[in-house]
């Protein structure tokens, strides 16, 4: 006999069986899934390379450069310590010529013009063989600055002229006709020495060919006695000749 009170009983089974099939259905597809994926990795890590999973790595270098590199940096170290040997013995060679040397208290390594005067130490020899303990020795390194011939006639004019120190100031070659006060030795020098220079160029490069144009102020020195001329000539000629002999090195 049907149960006319309660028809909905059976329609409420059907629904909890539908249900139970499809969470089943449900679990079996996550399962088949989760092999698949498996599956997969475990083929993707064998087909990988080796190499792949170290090509973040750094490959070790080869013995052969290894070796190559350690000997190129020796050898620069070796060229290093070489060129620093060198340096030092040249100061060293530098250092001794400089206290050898006469041990004159002008020869030293303030000097500005110790450079030129280094390559030329014969005619700084000459010159100051005839300048020392006068007023004109503070002048003996810029007046090797100048050319051979130009130094002579620098020397040989003040000898004649002041005797090495009879100066106004450091004016000591007679010079504006002996009137220009000179303060500083080395400018002094630097002034006549270029105007000396000038002269010699002109072929004026002895005593008895400047003294025309220095002493008498003309060509013919007819306003001054034969005999004073002579004797400018013969007072400068002699540290002129002694300079002009030097050996240089």
């Amino acid at each position: 006999m049907r149960n006319f009170r309660n028809p909905g009983i059976q329609v409420s089974k059907n629904q909890k069986l539908d249900r139970i099939g499809k969470f089943c259905l449900l679990i079996l597809v996550l399962v088949v899934m989760f092999f698949l994926y498996n599956q997969t990795e475990a083929q993707n890590q064998e087909e990988t390379p080796t190499s792949v999973l170290f090509n973040n790595q750094k490959k070790p270098e080869p013995a052969d450069k290894i070796a190559s590199t350690i000997e190129l940096g020796a050898q620069d170290v070796e060229l290093t310590l070489k060129n620093q040997e060198q340096e030092q013995t040249e100061q060293e060679q530098t250092q001794t010529r400089r206290l050898t040397f006469r041990g004159s208290s002008y020869y030293n390594t303030n000097s500005e013009d110790y450079e030129t005067v280094e390559q030329n130490l014969a005619l700084l020899k000459a010159i100051s063989a005839e300048l020392e303990g006068t007023k004109m020795e503070p002048m003996i390194e810029t007046i090797a600055n100048f050319d051979q011939e130009t130094a002579a006639l620098i020397v040989g004019i003040a000898k004649i002229e002041s005797g090495f120190n009879r100066c106004n100031g450091y004016n000591c070659w007679g010079y504006a006709g002996g009137g220009l006060y000179m303060s500083d030795p080395v400018k002094a020098v630097k002034l006549v020495g270029k105007k000396i220079q000038q002269y010699n160029e002109q072929g004026l490069n002895t005593p008895s060919k400047i003294v025309y144009i220095w002493k008498c102020g003309d060509s013919s020195c007819a306003t001054h006695s034969k005999e004073s001329v002579s004797r400018w000539i013969n007072t400068s000629t002699g540290p002129w000749r002694r300079i002009m002999n030097c050996k240089q090195d």
